[in-house]
């Protein structure tokens, strides 16, 4: 479906990412082909969605107990559909991976309708090529937590047979 389609022609040129400095509590923005190569993981998200604040913590203890084995093959990035930057800012303080810029919601949009996404959470996981592995992530998490990270950062879908 979006075989071949480069990740900075999906998600822009630039991502927001939190800065190392952690008691700064503040965004830099990154370069969007440093994650070039990696398996990556579309979260669509809500503050406001009672099943999306269930589901991030969830999320985020997976990514964060494997992130060390995956960081140079899986990342994430959240894209907000949360109603406002200051919703989109408290609730993106609580994830540790990249985010869409809030200010980017026709972006947000076209991927939300590109990857046919009709309601939060929802994680589409696609290849190095942009192809999806899966559309089912938050199932596969709430199923298989970080082992669902692990077989995706190793191209695999739920199918896949683990070597």
């Amino acid at each position: 479906m979006t075989s071949n389609i480069p990740l900075v022609q999906l998600l822009g040129e630039q991502l927001l990412q939190h800065s190392t400095d952690e008691s700064a509590g503040t965004n830099n923005y990154i370069a969007t082909s440093r994650l070039h190569g990696k398996i990556i993981g579309l979260y669509f998200s809500g503050h406001w969605c009672p099943p999306s604040r269930s589901f991030t913590p969830k999320l985020v203890e997976a990514f964060k107990s494997i992130y060390n084995n995956v960081k140079d093959k899986f990342d994430i990035v959240f894209l907000s559909w949360d109603r406002d930057q200051n919703a989109f800012d408290h609730y993106y303080q609580e994830m540790p991976w990249k985010a869409l810029p809030f200010s980017d919601r026709t972006r947000e949009r076209t991927l939300r309708e590109k990857f046919n996404v009709t309601g939060i959470p929802c994680l589409i996981v696609l290849s190095s090529t942009c192809e999806i592995l899966t559309s089912e992530g938050v199932a596969e998490v709430n199923t298989n937590g970080a082992d669902a990270i692990r077989r995706w950062s190793q191209g695999k879908t739920p199918r896949s047979e683990i070597v």
